[in-house]
């Protein structure tokens, strides 16, 4: 069976306000300000996943769909992960972070988040993801051929799920005998990232238009209350029993906004390309955000000093350098999607 895939410009556009904000947040040594990180952390991952769920097939055998996903997404995250492990040995401008060679492939492939799982973690924990929600969908579309609301029940256990993950996530921190409450290969994100896949599934499959007729001032509005009143009132959200309700509600309208956002919006060429290649993106950007740090620190620190002290220019300078990273990586993922494109999961044509 051929893999041709039809694009639908607005889940690209999502992709590229997801692909954009993840590039922003790499920015080293503090640049990002805390009131924009407080915003596109709602969404900047449950907006891939929903953007996965929406795109997604259930078209083949579980054998042909995880040899599909071993080519799009496993391979891809071992090359890069690979490519940029041998990088940082040979050039590092942190190299205080890479001890070894070994030692950092072998972190890598154990995959626990925030304990050497490497730059392309994301890839993994899609790929993971991806695997039970084959199961899930199977499953969902022999009981919706019997039962006409069972997708009411299904969405109710994505929620269920999402409340679940995020009080595991704040009550048991440390749960582990290495110190975090993170499993190999992301399995604790499984239910959490499955549950926003399914949203996005269920919106393409009952609620597409109902979707289209959200006013997007009216979300907007929502999405800034629930995310700035909190600055605003200096409430403390990482109090446990306000930060648990706090994300769940925050990452729901946050998603809501972003896809209502890009539904709405007339998309730039360079936001489809962007978004049409967030692998590639996610796999490149690494080196250059990395080098543009170290000539910022050569030329002056104190320049450097300045625009991580200050929350208005450090947000001013995280958007216009994601801007920067979107146009200057628009060659090198040309040239890997035309002379290597098993790099991000592609068939040469």
């Amino acid at each position: 069976m051929t893999d041709k895939t039809i694009r639908i410009d607005w889940v690209d556009v999502i992709k590229f306000f997801c692909m954009f904000f993840v590039m922003a947040s790499h920015l080293g040594g503090g640049f990002i300000a805390l009131e924009l990180n407080r915003f596109y952390v709602t969404f900047y991952l449950t907006g891939f996943f929903f953007a996965s769920g929406y795109t997604y097939k259930h078209r083949d055998g579980f054998k042909a769909f995880f040899l599909r996903k071993v080519k799009q997404l496993l391979i891809p995250w071992a090359i890069f992960s690979l490519l940029n492990i041998s990088l940082s040995q040979i050039l590092s401008f942190h190299p205080e972070w890479h001890p070894g060679f070994w030692w950092e492939v072998s972190r890598n492939l154990f995959q626990i988040r925030e304990l050497g799982d490497g730059s392309m973690w994301f890839i993994a924990a899609l790929f993971s993801a991806y695997i039970p929600f084959f199961f899930l969908i199977r499953r969902y579309l022999k009981q919706s051929e019997k039962q006409k609301d069972i997708h009411k029940k299904y969405l109710l256990l994505a929620l269920v799920c999402i409340v679940l993950y995020e009080a595991y996530i704040i009550f048991f921190p440390n749960i582990f005998p290495w110190g975090t409450n993170t499993l190999p290969w992301h399995l604790e994100y499984i239910i959490f990232a499955d549950s926003f896949m399914f949203f996005g599934y269920i919106a393409k499959e009952r609620y597409t238009q109902k979707i289209d007729q959200i006013s997007l001032a009216a979300v907007a509005l929502i999405f800034v209350l629930i995310v700035g009143l909190p600055m605003i009132l200096n409430i403390d959200i990482n109090n446990p029993l306000f930060r648990l309700p706090y994300n769940v509600i925050s990452q729901l309208i946050g998603t809501l906004f972003i896809v209502v956002l890009s539904k709405k919006i007339t998309a730039a060429n360079v936001m489809l390309f962007c978004g049409r290649n967030t692998l590639a993106y996610y796999g490149m950007h690494g080196k250059l955000l990395a080098l543009c740090e170290a000539i910022i620190r050569k030329i002056s620190l104190q320049m450097f000093e300045t625009i991580c002290a200050s929350s208005l220019v450090s947000t001013v300078y995280s958007l216009v350098m994601g801007c920067f990273f979107v146009f200057a990586l628009i060659i090198p993922v040309k040239l890997v999607n035309r002379y290597l494109p098993f790099m991000v999961g592609k068939t040469k044509r």
